[in-house]
């Protein structure tokens, strides 16, 4: 498993917010949906540090390298996108 701050790093972390609309409307998820969606943001946040953490000379990955771009990368689309540069 990825350690906690690659996650952080890597601009993936919905947990908190996810429970917070989930609380916010009283909803409650089936285990299967749960586990569902943890998969499916953890592909992602593999996806995106193999992306950007390949070391090119070994083929290796760096997972912290990796998910420091790739938070950089979506704070950066993000300021695009809302005009800040």
């Amino acid at each position: 498993p990825l350690p906690t701050t690659v996650a952080l790093s890597s601009g993936s972390s919905p947990g908190p917010t996810r429970r917070l609309r989930q609380n916010s409307a009283r909803l409650s998820w089936e285990e299967d949906e749960v586990e569902r969606l943890l998969v499916e943001i953890m592909t992602g946040i593999h996806s995106r540090c193999v992306e950007h953490g390949r070391v090119a000379d070994t083929g290796e990955v760096n997972y912290v390298r990796g998910a420091n771009i790739a938070g950089f990368v979506k704070v950066a689309d993000a300021m695009l996108a809302f005009g800040v540069v």
